[in-house]
């Protein structure tokens, strides 16, 4: 595409605050292929809502603007300052990608050190935005500039790249179809398991354990897998090779530990690890939940 002129319908869709800046329709270069998307910080102020505004619409001396294509401001209001490519990545790569042209900017309104912390609600929002601009492209094409060019970047500071994916894949997971009835052949096959995971979000101290489907508006179904590895879990439909946009931060060791075609019973639980902690895995709505 030339330029991108649905971003803001696509924010708005996904119910965030969106201002559309004068000119972004027609602002940035018609060299714009995007099937990615990088998350930034400004580093610019401490004080005030969006005080990068007009840096990222008109550049800087040695780089011309624009330099993103949403800019959130602390209050989280989205501006939408461009439809074409942006200087905002520069030298570097993600997932194959590379260039401006091939991915979304979004910078987000901060000092850019530990003197301001990201709230929940401001990571959750940039899940939401991120999730909009990709529209359906891979969670995997989303990356921190530090790590689209880990030897010269930072951003965005004290967050993970991986928390980000996992829960921007976990949104975006579409509906699965249902499987093909098949005739049983005795009374024992009409009662194959659903498995559920069931979780805690450690970002509230008060927090109980809530099912996975919650979230995803779906129990895990034939063709889900599941994994578990030191740090964390998976869960994933397709490809095995695709399983990387799929756990948590710091995981390692991946390792399939069951599926929905081979009925497994597994508890993983005292591991903190982003926004998550004490797994379930059961063959049933309820079974050995103990909440």
């Amino acid at each position: 595409m030339p330029r991108d002129t649905g971003i803001a319908n696509r924010l708005r869709a996904a119910g965030l605050k969106v201002v559309e800046v004068a000119g972004w329709k027609t602002r940035g270069s018609e060299t714009f292929n995007p099937r990615g998307s990088v998350d930034h910080h400004t580093a610019g102020p401490l004080r005030g809502n969006a005080p990068s505004l007009g840096i990222c619409i008109n550049g800087r001396s040695d780089l011309p603007g624009p330099l993103c294509h949403v800019l959130v401001g602390r209050d989280l209001t989205c501006y939408v300052i461009a439809a074409g490519r942006a200087n905002h990545a520069g030298l570097g790569g993600w997932s194959g990608l590379a260039g401006n042209s091939s991915v979304y900017g979004v910078e987000r309104e901060n000092v850019g050190t530990s003197a301001e912390p990201w709230t929940p609600a401001q990571t959750e929002h940039a899940v939401n935005l991120h999730r909009a601009l990709l529209n359906g492209k891979p969670a995997i094409n989303l990356c921190r500039h530090a790590e689209w060019a880990p030897t010269r970047k930072i951003d965005t500071h004290s967050l993970s790249g991986r928390t980000l994916r996992i829960a921007v894949a976990a949104a975006s997971t579409p509906e699965p179809a249902p499987p093909k009835p098949t005739p049983p052949e005795d009374e024992d096959d009409m009662a194959a398991p659903v498995f559920y995971i069931y979780f805690k979000d450690n970002r509230d101290p008060a927090a109980n354990y809530r099912r996975y489907a919650d979230v995803s508006e779906k129990p895990l179904v034939e063709g889900v897998h599941i994994y578990a590895c030191s740090g964390g879990f998976g869960v994933h439909q397709g490809p095995e090779s695709m399983v990387i946009a799929d756990y948590l931060n710091g995981a390692t060791g991946l390792a399939k530990i069951g599926s929905a075609e081979k009925p497994t019973t597994i508890l993983v639980d005292g591991k903190a690890n982003g926004w998550f902690t004490g797994f379930h895995l059961v063959d049933g709505p309820l079974a050995g939940i103990k909440l």
